[in-house]
C-alpha cells in the first residue's frame, strides 16, 4: 500500500499491455528485461492516477505502451545511450503491430526521451515527468536510486512501495514474469484485482 493511497488500478487492465519476447533484441531476463519493464508499467498507472492531486494531466494509455517498450531494444544492461531513440524508432517501424487507437507519436517521444536529462528534452510534458518517475522508482535494481531525481511528490510517496515490490520480484525464475510480477504488486496492494 501507498501511503494511505488506494489504487483504482486493475490486474485486469494491465494485461492488455503484456509485452511480447519478440520486441526484444535480447533475452527478456537481465535487470532492463521483463521484470524491469513491468514494474515500470505499474508505476506508470498508479502514478498517473496519484499526479491528478498535483494537477497534473497525463494519458495513462501513452505511459502503459511507453512501459513495456522503451528498453525493448537495448544492446545490453550496460551503458546504452541510444536504446531510447532506438525504441522510438522501432516503434515507428512496427505501428501496425499495434492498436490503431495506440497514441504512437506520444510513446514514441517517451521513449526517444526518457533517456537524456531533463533540460535536453524540447519539453518536459507532464507525461515525461510520470515516465521517469516510474522508471527512476524501479532503480533499486542497480541501487542507484536518488530521491532528488523524483520530479513529482507522488513518485516520493511511492518510494517505500517500489522498494518493496522490486525487493519481493527482483529474483523471479518463473517463465510468466509479466504475470508473477503483477501478482506481488496486487499482493501488496499497489493493484487491485
Amino acid at each position: 500500500m501507498i501511503d494511505g493511497f488506494v489504487s483504482q488500478v486493475s490486474l485486469s487492465k494491465l494485461m492488455k499491455y503484456k509485452p511480447r519476447a519478440e520486441w526484444s533484441i535480447r533475452p527478456v531476463g537481465g535487470i532492463h528485461g521483463m521484470a524491469h519493464m513491468t514494474r515500470v508499467l505499474i508505476w506508470t498507472q498508479v502514478l498517473a492516477q496519484m499526479v491528478r492531486d498535483e494537477g497534473m494531466t497525463v494519458d495513462a494509455d501513452a505511459l502503459a505502451w511507453a512501459s513495456v517498450i522503451h528498453d525493448t531494444q537495448r544492446w545490453s544492461d550496460g551503458r546504452d545511450r541510444q536504446h531510447g531513440e532506438r525504441a522510438a524508432a522501432w516503434l515507428e517501424d512496427h505501428r501496425e503491430d499495434f492498436p490503431e487507437s495506440m497514441p504512437v507519436e506520444q510513446i514514441v517521444y517517451l521513449c526517444r526521451w526518457h533517456v537524456p536529462d531533463d533540460n535536453l528534452a524540447p519539453e518536459m510534458t507532464d507525461d515525461l515527468k510520470v515516465f521517469k518517475d516510474s522508471d527512476g522508482l524501479d532503480r533499486w535494481r542497480i541501487f542507484d536510486l536518488d530521491k532528488r531525481h523524483l520530479r513529482t511528490a507522488a513518485a516520493h510517496r511511492a518510494l517505500q512501495a517500489s522498494h518493496d515490490l522490486w525487493n519481493a520480484t527482483r529474483r523471479i525464475t518463473s517463465p510468466d514474469i509479466f504475470e508473477t510480477v503483477l501478482n506481488a504488486a496486487l499482493r501488496q496492494g499497489i493493484i487491485g484485482e
